[in-house]
């Protein structure tokens, strides 16, 4: 339940701000926890878009790459 309501909590920060790259970045690790790995890519870039410094950004975003068998990607 945790997990849900944490998801909650940062999709609505996105909504609200979708500027936001730390909201994005944390939605992004927890849409990758639960198997989500197109749609944390697609967070965790846009994550890294808005700040190049967003290491939980980058991590999410090697990581989902790599589910999805991107490996250039992932790199």
């Amino acid at each position: 339940a945790n997990t849900k309501a944490a998801i909650a909590a940062y999709e609505e920060a996105v909504a609200l701000n979708p500027s936001s790259s730390e909201a994005l970045g944390k939605l992004a690790f927890h849409q990758l926890n639960r198997g989500k790995n197109a749609e944390a890519a697609d967070l965790a870039n846009r994550a890294i878009t808005l700040d190049a410094t967003n290491s939980e950004g980058w991590i999410v975003l090697g990581a989902a790459r790599h589910a999805l068998r991107d490996r250039e990607g992932a790199r």
